[in-house]
């Protein structure tokens, strides 16, 4: 993409903001490096960028990164259903040197340690990132079998038949899923951090769109009759989510 800003402003309450305005960018996106808040955005009024920045505050400031530490630490773990990792340092890597292996004598399948390097400052901010990736990267691997296995467990719960293939992992941040008009389902990666419940009402939210491709009175009388309870909306902003990007 064509980068035709890129400056360093101030916006309240985000604080120093460095702003790259991207020729060819669709939606707004943010991150924190270190407390500099990264900001990529389609050519809009200054006004109209305020304003989404305003929507998205929320959860851009539940993802400020704490000024009381770095997010990831020696020892870090996270565990959800069917899967979890921890970090842990390795003299066996270089300094600055990140991987991510499957422990054969763990006896859990569903088990990932992500290691560093041990001469490594965990608490610099490329290290942060390289870790925040791999965190990702691992998340992704976990999908694309456990969250397309839960998808079809429920699909075949309900009776609704699915071809094999149509259900697929995206990388979708600011939406969890999304249905075609062909019944392709796309659920994102994104997912695999959050609680079972969570990810299972956006399944069943993407499955009600087989029927009714829109959001009427019929779909979430569906959608809440797959779940067996009224549905309620899945928000990241209300969740700790071990992932340094938003």
């Amino acid at each position: 993409m064509k980068c035709v800003v890129s400056q360093h402003c101030r916006i309240e309450p985000f604080g120093e903001v460095h702003l790259r305005v991207l020729h060819n960018a669709v939606n707004v996106t943010a991150r924190w490096r270190g407390e500099v808040l990264h900001v990529s955005a389609p050519p809009v009024s200054a006004d109209r960028l305020r304003e989404i920045l305003a929507g998205m505050e929320p959860r851009i400031m539940a993802h400020r990164p704490s000024k009381t530490g770095p997010m990831y630490h020696d020892g870090f773990s996270f565990a959800t259903d069917g899967w979890r990792f921890e970090i842990v340092a390795s003299q066996a890597l270089r300094r600055n040197h990140v991987d991510a292996i499957r422990p054969d004598a763990s006896g859990e399948p569903g088990y990932f340690r992500i290691r560093y390097g041990e001469d490594s400052d965990l608490s610099s901010d490329n290290m942060q990132q390289a870790i925040g990736r791999m965190v990702k990267a691992v998340g992704k691997h976990v999908a694309e079998k456990l969250l397309i296995e839960q998808a079809y467990d429920e699909a075949s719960r309900l009776g609704i038949s699915i071809p094999a293939g149509y259900i697929t992992v995206g990388r979708g941040i600011r939406r969890l899923g999304c249905c075609s008009a062909r019944g392709h389902i796309s659920l994102s990666y994104i997912l695999m951090f959050v609680d079972t419940e969570s990810r299972r009402s956006t399944i069943l939210h993407e499955f009600a769109h087989l029927r009714h491709f829109n959001h009427s009175a019929e779909f979430y009388a569906l959608w809440d009759s797959y779940l067996g309870y009224p549905h309620r909306r899945v928000r990241l902003a209300d969740m700790h989510l071990p992932l340094p990007a938003i």
